[in-house]
């Protein structure tokens, strides 16, 4: 007989939450999974169709959104919403830097976020530049 205290292992509330908060991120990678893999077997067909790649940007921009609740940055209190967008940014190009994201789509993303809570071009810029710079990434295309 085992006497293994089996509610000593059981996940607390607290786990099931951030399991429960992070269910989006979960399903929008695995949708941008399937798309990946829908590029990698359309070898077989002759090569993607433009329906491949139109799936595969579309997950790409579910994954962006799911993973960083970009309307967190419209909700933050005024005076930290740059800073806000900035820590966005950081997240985002941690993403482009593992290659799930273009810094095309990632930069254009975090960009309609930054308008959307009503920043200046200026400020949403930076913003965006600084983030990807302190994870070291450069976007290719996107003047400093």
């Amino acid at each position: 007989m085992n006497d293994f205290d089996f509610s000593a292992v059981e996940p607390s509330a607290a786990d099931l939450a951030a399991i429960e908060f992070e269910e989006p991120l979960i399903n929008a990678e695995i949708e941008m999974l399937n798309a990946e893999i829908g590029i990698l077997y359309a070898a077989e067909r002759g090569g993607p169709t433009p329906l491949d790649w139109r799936r595969l940007r579309r997950a790409n921009r579910r994954v962006i959104r799911a993973a960083l609740d970009l309307d967190a940055v419209a909700r933050a209190p005024h005076g930290t919403r740059r800073n806000t967008l900035y820590g966005a940014a950081r997240g985002v190009a941690r993403m482009v830097a593992a290659g799930s994201l273009t810094p095309a789509d990632a930069y254009q993303a975090l960009y309609d976020a930054g308008v959307r809570a009503q920043q200046t071009h200026r400020d949403i810029h930076a913003a965006i530049l600084g983030g990807f710079r302190a994870e070291s990434v450069v976007p290719p295309g996107i003047a400093a």
